[in-house]
């Protein structure tokens, strides 16, 4: 096997190259635009030939620094070689394509341990032989006896499961897992991101057009300007701290006098003296459509903080 550590870029693009073939690269390599040269200098790297062992490790390589590109969906080269046949042996017995169990990977005992309950004795064995041993054991511990003791007649008499086995298991965790999150993110949690930032006075007639009980939700939920107000002083610094000095003269251009010094209190000297200023001789007070704007930028940023974990909204 070929150690990759001693290959030039060329090499390895050259590996790659007879790896997936020229149909997979050279469209992109095309759009590269690179001299002539290079292109020549890449062909006579490319060998006849190309080992398993080393084609794998030539796609491991590439996958892995393809992973610390930022970007959108990407398809991984090592789930094309599992198309193609080539990834054979234990490496290639769970399939990097089989989302459902990879998703089990993340999540605690507990929650795998309730997902899978239900299920035959034979198909939870067969779900925990392909977890981490800790994580199993885990699982194990919060059975029932005669839970246990099912998994483990199963487990002694079953044999080493197949492709297809695996893949009908792993489809029924995806489905699962779809149903689970589609129940735990409703229709009603997304109209939450609609209404924040709301004008509080639309706000308020949008929620009497409602049934008491959705309204309620919506209440418990959104997130307004006057919730921003109400926060303590070293939340609102957090909050103020990196929006402009218009938006927070536009936003409070209309605040009571104790919110006002709740606000500049938070705000550096100098940023307090030029919002104050903004506030006493350049806002138009009267233009609700720029108010409305402006608190609806303070919200959004108070609400990405919150999910940053930088502050925590008290309602």
């Amino acid at each position: 096997m070929i150690n990759n550590n001693n290959l030039t870029g060329t090499q390895k693009i050259a590996l790659l190259i007879r790896t997936v073939g020229y149909n997979a690269i050279v469209p992109n390599l095309r759009n590269l635009q690179l001299d002539d040269s290079i292109y020549a200098q890449i062909d006579n790297e490319t060998p006849d030939t190309i080992s398993k062992s080393t084609a794998l490790a030539v796609l491991r390589e590439f996958n892995a620094s393809a992973s610390l590109v930022v970007g959108g969906k990407r398809e991984s080269l090592l789930d094309a070689i599992e198309d193609m046949g080539m990834n054979t042996g234990n490496s290639a017995k769970l399939s990097r394509k089989m989302h459902g169990f990879k998703k089990l990977q993340t999540m605690s005992a507990d929650e795998i341990h309730q997902l899978i309950i239900n299920e035959q004795p034979l198909h939870k064995a067969i779900i925990m032989f392909e977890l981490p041993e800790k994580v199993s054991v885990e699982i194990f511990s919060l059975m029932t006896l005669d839970e246990q003791a099912k998994l483990t007649m199963e487990a002694d008499k079953a044999e080493s499961p197949s492709n297809q086995t695996l893949s009908a298991i792993n489809g029924m965790l995806e489905e699962k897992l779809a149903n689970q999150s589609n129940k735990s993110v409703g229709n009603l949690e997304r109209i939450f991101a609609f209404t924040d930032g709301m004008d509080e006075v639309q706000l308020n007639s949008y929620l009497e057009k409602l049934p008491e009980e959705i309204a309620s939700k919506i209440r418990a939920n959104v997130l307004t300007f006057t919730h921003i107000t109400e926060q303590s002083e070293k939340v609102l610094i957090e909050i103020l701290g990196e929006s402009s000095s218009n938006d927070i003269a536009q936003a409070f251009c209309q605040s009571s006098e104790e919110i006002l010094e709740k606000m500049t209190a938070s705000l550096t000297k100098t940023k307090a003296q030029d919002v104050t200023f903004s506030i006493d001789k350049t806002v138009n007070k009267e233009d609700k459509k720029a108010i409305s704007e402006a608190q609806r930028a303070i919200i959004l940023r108070a609400k990405q903080l919150q999910s940053d974990g930088k502050i925590i909204i008290v309602r």
